[in-house]
């Protein structure tokens, strides 16, 4: 049994604590793959696709917070973490059941809502601090590695099994493989939920007093009201600038622009994501927990606002018809995995090093909503980016996708700017690291699950 608030934990306890991971990432390769063609088939514009794929950000930063600070004040008999987690991954599941049943896409919206507010509700809310309540900070770092290596299996499995069933039939034209995608990750949502469960338990930890009844300004300034609590938050502003990418417009880029299909498309999406598991995440999870965290973020933050304009450079000017070979696809992405693993393993250690245990879910609140809200701002710059520069300066009045990377590029400097900022500011000493001496000093937690105390 998986147990929160201990001193050292076996290393099973993190596989097992992280393995839900698998299942986050294969939902969001859902949403960034088969959304999008899903959503082809009833609309072409870019803009309105990234809007509808999108809509899942709106709950991140309008659902999820409110959840994480609410799990820092109650306690139920199953914890106050997971009855959250249970309900997310079945509400994901039903979600996903009826989204490929829709005919129309007024009707599709409705099922995409629920699947994305649910997922939003458990994957983004109480997830990641249940996660840094059962690993302490020493362990932290190689198990953000192990997390990542189960993001990675899910989207390699999406890669190479399931994106390329898409437009095939099974059970003599009674199942589209479009249906089974949906109904595959919503199965393991299903185990998901089980998981948390049957196999995780919390330790009794006293709620943060409720002195007041909740109100938008008091939940405003428990998430934004302290200076250290700002300076995380740009760490997901840095943290959004690694990932943004074309979002609901990547598979058009493959499958549209440069004509690739979609099982090309997966095969090269696992490819990379190999690359990730076996090269890149060995060595970041090692030197995240040897080395000055800042320094490796701020060296991956570098390389991944470069490699968009260097990508982009090619596929104009040098790529044959603009269409860059596989080869060159592959190189372009390993720039991009390298960086990327780098920083945002640095980072799943670093966010945590600021945050005392009883803030988590408070802190990881304001994180979700400043990722939602920067998300947001970023994946529908990139479909308006792209809508405009392609009819202004498209002469055949076809979509340049590729033209997304600058908007990319654009994100990335800023992403510099505030990591050299916050790194200026741990320097001086005005960004302190909380959890880190908490860690140090506080003995394990053993107290016992108790009975509900507050609901």
């Amino acid at each position: 049994m998986i147990t929160t608030g201990q001193k050292r934990v076996p290393w099973s306890w993190a596989i097992l604590i992280t393995m839900p991971a698998f299942v986050l990432q294969l939902c969001e390769s859902v949403s960034g793959n088969a959304l999008t063609f899903t959503l082809r088939k009833f609309t072409e514009d870019p803009a309105l696709i990234t809007l509808i794929g999108s809509s899942a950000i709106f709950f991140n930063f309008l659902i999820s917070p409110y959840i994480c600070w609410k799990s820092d004040r109650v306690w139920t008999r199953l914890g106050r973490r997971r009855p959250f987690l249970i309900l997310g991954s079945l509400g994901t599941a039903a979600g996903l059941l009826f989204i490929p049943m829709a005919p129309s896409l007024a009707w599709v919206i409705v099922p995409i809502l629920i699947y994305h507010m649910f997922f939003e509700f458990a994957f983004w809310g109480p997830f990641e601090p249940l996660i840094n309540e059962v690993v302490p900070v020493h362990q932290r770092g190689r198990t953000g590695a192990i997390k990542a290596v189960f993001h990675n299996l899910g989207t390699i499995s999406f890669g190479l099994i399931l994106i390329g069933q898409f437009d095939k039939v099974f059970l003599g034209g009674k199942l589209s493989g479009e249906t089974m995608i949906y109904w595959i990750a919503a199965a393991f949502c299903v185990l998901i939920a089980m998981h948390f469960a049957f196999s995780v338990r919390e330790t009794y930890a006293a709620p943060l007093p409720v002195t007041e009844r909740f109100s938008p300004f008091s939940f405003a300034r428990d998430l934004f009201g302290e200076f250290q609590w700002r300076m995380v938050y740009l760490l997901v502003f840095i943290q959004i600038s690694l990932q943004a990418g074309l979002a609901n417009l990547a598979p058009l880029l493959m499958t549209e622009q440069f004509h690739y299909t979609k099982a090309t498309m997966g095969q090269l999406e696992a490819l990379g994501n190999m690359s990730r598991v076996f090269l890149f995440l060995p060595i970041a999870g090692i030197l995240t927990d040897r080395v000055d965290r800042i320094k490796l973020l701020l060296f991956g933050v570098t390389v991944s606002t470069l490699q968009p304009i260097l990508y982009w450079g090619y596929i104009q000017f040098l790529a044959p018809g603009k269409i860059p070979p596989i080869p060159m696809i592959i190189f372009f992405d390993w720039l991009n995995a390298g960086a990327d693993v780098m920083a945002n393993i640095s980072l799943a250690a670093l966010f945590f090093d600021f945050i005392p245990r009883k803030r988590m879910g408070t802190v990881y609140a304001g994180m979700t909503f400043v990722r939602g809200l920067m998300k947001l701002l970023v994946v529908n710059g990139v479909g308006i980016w792209v809508k405009y520069y392609s009819r202004w300066l498209i002469a055949d009045g076809k979509n340049d996708y590729s033209s997304g990377m600058l908007f990319l590029f654009s994100v990335g400097v800023f992403g510099v700017a505030m990591t050299l900022y916050v790194a200026r500011q741990r320097k001086n000493g005005r960004l302190v690291e909380y959890g880190r001496m908490e860690a140090e000093e506080a003995p394990s937690f053993a107290i016992p699950n108790k009975e509900a105390v507050s609901v």
